[in-house]
């Protein structure tokens, strides 16, 4: 009894170690489809940015001092701080940027001329949103 005992003890943990796992790769997978629908969206918008463009850095794989970060020059802080950024923030950047151009391009006479261009608009600022939910 005891070794059937151990066995559904292991088999048990073996189980939430998979399921763990799965749970994991899912996430991974929901934040890398996130980053490309902020790619996408800033795409619509004519800006091209690249994956590792954003959220691809962390502070402890960065390794530099407040000091030596401030030495920098402000483009190169720039990158770092769009690298640095966390997916969630960048996510927020890409909706700020899709209102400010649908608000700028609403009324009947844009949409007769870009109505494709401000539904696609609409479309990817509901894509993002559901990426925060």
């Amino acid at each position: 009894m005891a070794i059937a005992s151990h066995e559904r003890e292991l088999l048990m943990k073996l189980f939430v170690l998979g399921l763990l796992l799965t749970i994991t790769q899912l996430a991974n997978a929901q934040k890398a489809n996130c980053k490309l629908i902020v790619i996408e969206a800033y795409d619509s918008l004519n800006i091209t940015i690249s994956e590792d463009g954003f959220s691809s850095l962390s502070f402890e794989e960065l390794n530099m001092s407040i000091d030596e970060f401030n030495s920098l020059d402000t483009a190169t802080q720039e990158e770092l701080y769009q690298k640095l950024m966390p997916l969630q923030t960048a996510i927020l950047h890409a909706i700020n940027a899709l209102t400010a151009t649908i608000n700028r391009y609403s009324g009947p006479m844009y949409e007769a001329y870009f109505g494709d261009q401000v539904l696609t608009w609409h479309q990817n600022r509901q894509r993002l949103q559901k990426c925060l939910e």
